[in-house]
């Protein structure tokens, strides 16, 4: 039996293991109020105190009440704790133990206090060995026993426990007079149950039995048996009524089925009839009429009756499908879409283009990959066509397969030879016996070297001169190529160079210095000092010169400095022929095109 309901408490908990290896103790944990306490809201009255063992790992755990509880008093009470370990040091001290504290606590996290009241910290009295001047006697009778004034004045200064005792003596009287009540309405309902019962004696049962028996007895006098069989009974005479209620309900049941029928069946046969659905395991055929299917605002209809035979569909788009299993499950696969509102017919999927049906495609059309393959006659391979670049050259980029054909923002067609991302590309050769670059081991040239003219040009020192090479495929530059018709003389060391770059200006490569490959006449094949792999596109041949006499290089024309045929046409930043300020010594790493002058110098370049 615990505390009453509603008492104020909360658990102390607390473990006193040995100081050497943490070996649990044993003893106990006595505990102790300051004082007799009374609750006068739940009539209890707490003297002394208590211990607690210590269990096997040296912890405990026990139920106290706070020290701040209003209903008991005296207020100002605190708990006296008594540690007392087997083999260990024993030790007494006051704490306090309110309820803001929580519902459990442990005992090395509560603080001790001074004694209440101050002084030492000497404990109360032990149970069982009482100390002091002695009380008087009680007195009274139950339920109303009197503590004698000593007695009171003892143990209770603050004089609650004369506050409780008439508290008490209030509450046993009020318990007595409600025991009285409780017996007299206890009298009062055991007289009215008696006088409101059914069979208060116990023979009323017997008496309604043996009637009610009696009254359903089959034969209770012995002659009804012989008047059923000489006469028709009541029940007999119900059953046949039945019978011939039944027979009249179902014969006009009959009746209005039968009428519902014929009505039916007229309407099929006056095609007015309105089916759920139709299930036929045979052929079904319509003579001499259209099929026409209709409902929620759209229809199906095959029409014979004009000059050619329809499949016509109105409200919606028609689509024409097929479903990968024969009950109209699986995958739909929709090809083509005929339109409601416009004359327009979409094609989902690959088009293929057959000599007759089941037969090898001879033209497709994918939407898919973007490719048409056009063009087989004669056994030919068709032309895949690929589509329109924005830029000059072949494809830089994505995966193209063997055949792709592609034509660039110049015009030039590229073809896929080998697939791959983004495959190799070749441009077919240019039409008719011209000669082109390839016929003389050449990548790109500036024009046709045969139409150089009879005296070449020199170059003026400290210009950098650019001449436009139009690169069609991608290929790997390793020379740039000039011809000198004359030497030059007096060459400065480290000046003298030639080189590349691309259609932003930047140097993508630079040859040696040419000073003394100059200083000889013939076709210079200068290398670059690192090999270039250059993407489709336009480049420029850089030429540099500084010493005392310049050579003489092939060129086209050289009509002065402000007629320059060569760049018809031609803005700043485009200019097939131009050249840098002066001043210049070497090849820099990036160029501005823009603000290269026009030069009518048209040399011959080329690149291999």
């Amino acid at each position: 039996m615990g505390f009453p309901e509603g008492a104020s408490t909360i658990t102390l908990t607390g473990r006193i293991p040995s100081p050497v290896n943490g070996t649990a103790r044993t003893g106990r944990i006595v505990l102790t109020p300051s004082t007799v306490l009374v609750d006068r809201t739940r009539h209890a009255i707490y003297s002394g105190g208590g211990a607690t063992d210590l269990d096997t790992d040296g912890t405990f755990s026990v139920e106290l009440l706070c020290d701040d509880d209003p209903d008991v008093l005296p207020t100002g009470w605190r708990w006296h704790v008594d540690e007392q370990p087997a083999q260990g040091v024993r030790r007494s001290y006051w704490i306090a133990l309110p309820s803001t504290l929580g519902d459990t606590v442990s005992l090395d996290e509560v603080a001790e206090i001074s004694a209440p009241g101050g002084g030492s910290q000497t404990p109360p009295p032990a149970s069982g060995t009482p100390s002091g001047p002695a009380g008087g006697a009680l007195t009274g009778t139950y339920p109303n026993p009197d503590l004698a004034p000593a007695t009171i004045a003892l143990f209770d200064e603050a004089g609650s426990a004369a506050t409780a005792q008439a508290a008490a003596a209030t509450d046993a009287t009020t318990k007595a007079d409600a025991a009285q009540s409780a017996a007299a309405a206890d009298a009062t309902a055991k007289v009215t149950a008696h006088t409101g019962a059914s069979d208060p004696h116990g023979d009323r049962a017997a008496a309604t039995a043996a009637l009610t028996t009696h009254t359903t007895a089959t034969d209770p006098h012995g002659d009804r048996a012989y008047a059923d069989d000489k006469f028709a009974t009541q029940v007999a005479l119900s059953a046949l009524t039945g019978g011939v209620n039944d027979l009249a309900t179902a014969v006009s049941a009959l009746d209005t089925f039968v009428q519902d029928a014929l009505t039916r069946v007229s309407a099929i046969e006056n095609g007015t009839a309105f089916l759920n659905g139709v299930h036929s395991t045979g052929d079904v055929t319509v003579t001499d009429a259209d099929l026409q299917i209709n409902g929620d605002g759209r229809a199906y209809r095959f029409r014979r009756g004009g000059e050619v035979l329809d499949l016509e569909a109105a409200g919606k788009d028609l689509l024409v499908s097929v479903w990968s299993n024969g009950d109209f499950t699986g995958t739909q696969h929709s090809y083509d879409r005929y339109s409601a509102d416009a004359t327009n017919v979409q094609h989902a999927g690959r088009r293929e283009y057959v000599a007759s049906l089941y037969g090898a495609a001879v033209h497709t059309i994918d939407p898919i990959t973007g490719v048409a393959a056009l063009g087989a006659r004669n056994a030919l391979a068709n032309i895949r066509l690929s589509g329109r670049r924005p830029t000059a050259g072949p494809p830089t980029t994505g995966t193209w397969d063997a055949g792709d054909t592609v034509q660039d923002s110049t015009g030039a067609w590229w073809v896929c030879t080998v697939s791959g991302e983004p495959g190799t590309w070749g441009s077919p050769a240019a039409p008719g016996n011209e000669w082109s670059p390839t016929d003389q081991g050449l990548t790109a040239w500036s024009f046709d070297p045969a139409s150089c003219g009879a005296s070449g040009t020199t170059l003026s020192a400290g210009f950098i001169y650019l001449v436009e090479l139009l690169l069609r495929q991608p290929a790997t530059i390793n020379r740039v190529h000039a011809v000198l018709g004359a030497a030059g003389s007096g060459l400065t060391s480290g000046q003298c160079l030639a080189g590349l770059y691309d259609s932003s200006g930047a140097r993508v490569g630079i040859t040696a210095d040419q000073a003394t490959a100059w200083a000889t006449a013939g076709n210079k094949a200068m290398a670059l000092t690192a090999p270039y792999a250059a993407a489709a596109g336009k480049y420029y041949a850089a030429y540099l010169f500084n010493g005392t006499t310049s050579p003489s290089f092939a060129a086209g024309s050289t009509h002065g400095a402000t007629f320059t045929p060569g760049n018809a046409n031609l803005s700043a930043g485009a200019y097939r022929f131009c050249r840098s300020a002066s001043g210049q010594t070497a090849l820099p790493s990036t160029i501005t095109l823009a603000s290269c002058t026009p030069d009518a110098n048209n040399l011959w370049s080329a690149a291999s």
